[in-house]
């Protein structure tokens, strides 16, 4: 599953494929008879998804492994919580850590503090909505330094009631996790993020494998091996918004590569 760029990651899907991992891309807005936006997604749809590969595409050991990048690695997280008995594993690739509004990619009728996941008609809580931690904002008043993209995030975590309200709660699913971060993640602190969940579920005696693949070169775009890498001062597809995803060519490029291998084994080893 893509980010707050939306569309079908059939990159992605087809690496996987040509290492016999079945691989199923799926598009959840700015796709096909989907809106154009990511606010108001039901977690239903998401559900439905995983009932299909279930019973069409015969995953092996009879779940799938669930994993996706940025708002998608988010999802990740938020589907392993919501719906663990449905899942065998879960790769997250530059994940949040709490249920974010709709950001960047949201309806412009709502605005970037409208939610992003609906359960049963009703928007989920998220961390954008009323944060007492949070006075300015990144994306608006000309150009701003491009770390303050990822220090919104770590402001917002003053306002302690919300953040434990919006933590998603991963310590739910049982199963394998993965995190894949960078540590000059500079959309979001991702490498941060991905310590609090593997922090979480140690806490609450996961036994299953945690696996950890943290870049210290690395950014945002950590995404499919042995495509450029220069891609780092970027627009935002949706809102237009200018941002930096941090790191460095030669750090995106290794990170992209030796995740994908390191992925793909815990891929094979959750499904025996």
């Amino acid at each position: 599953m893509n980010g707050s760029g939306g569309g079908i990651n059939e990159t992605r899907a087809a690496q996987y494929a040509s290492r016999g991992i079945q691989a199923f891309a799926l598009g959840y807005f700015r796709a096909p008879g989907l809106s154009n936006y990511i606010s108001r997604t039901p977690l239903e749809y998401f559900e439905r998804a995983l009932d299909y590969v279930a019973a069409e595409l015969s995953p092996r050991g009879g779940k799938p492994v669930v994993s996706g990048q940025s708002r998608g690695g988010e999802l990740t997280l938020l589907l392993a919580s919501r719906f663990p008995d449905k899942i065998a594993a879960a790769a997250a690739f530059v994940p949040g850590a709490f249920v974010f509004g709709a950001q960047g990619a949201a309806d412009p009728a709502e605005g970037w503090n409208g939610p992003t996941w609906t359960w049963e008609g009703e928007p989920m809580p998220h961390f954008w909505d009323h944060n007492t931690g949070v006075t300015w904002q990144p994306w608006e008043g000309g150009e701003v330094p491009p770390s303050r993209h990822a220090d919104i995030y770590i402001d917002g975590l003053h306002d302690r009631p919300l953040a434990t309200q919006t933590r998603i709660p991963i310590e739910r699913f049982k199963g394998p996790v993965a995190c894949v971060s960078g540590m000059d993640d500079r959309a979001w602190p991702s490498s941060m993020a991905s310590r609090m969940v593997f922090s979480t579920l140690e806490r609450h005696g996961h036994t299953a494998e945690r696996l950890h693949l943290d870049y210290e070169s690395a950014g945002h775009g950590i995404a499919v091996p042995f495509l450029p890498c220069t891609h780092i001062q970027v627009l935002h597809p949706v809102s237009g918004a200018a941002y930096s995803n941090g790191g460095t060519p030669l750090g995106i490029a290794r990170a992209s590569e030796n995740s994908f291998e390191e992925i793909c084994a815990f891929i094979e080893r959750s499904t025996q």
